[in-house]
């Protein structure tokens, strides 16, 4: 069977960016996953055979505080391989980081990306 862990609104200020201002004064980051892994029916109800939620946020945070990209892009595609990497069952992982303070003319809510990853990704 397939099941997906779902994390929503995890929140970090961070230090990514292209700009020397995001570099420097940083920005909220919200970041959330859809992690889809195999477990055998019957295994539901083991939490040795699931994947914690707390192992992902674990995973997301030290990727967004412990490393440095210039593009969302790259952020959302390290956490999702490292998801991938944390866990032998995972079968794909979609991660979607949604930033609210830009640095541009104008008035929006955010702008984000989502990136999606399968385990045959891995490989390249």
């Amino acid at each position: 069977m397939l099941y997906t862990l779902v994390v929503e609104g995890m929140r970090f200020h961070a230090f990514h960016g292209s700009l020397e201002v995001e570099r420097e004064l940083g920005q909220v980051l919200d970041i959330s996953i859809n992690f889809s892994y195999r477990a055998e029916p019957g295994e539901e109800d083991l939490p040795e055979k699931t994947f914690p939620y707390q192992k992902a946020y674990e995973i997301v945070q030290s990727i967004v505080m412990n490393t440095k990209f210039r593009t969302a892009e790259a952020l959302a595609l390290a956490i999702s391989r490292q998801l991938l990497k944390g866990c032998p069952t995972g079968e794909f992982v979609q991660t979607t980081i949604k930033r609210g303070q830009l640095y541009v003319p104008g008035v929006l809510d955010h702008v984000g990306v989502t990136v999606e990853v399968c385990r045959e990704d891995l490989e390249d």
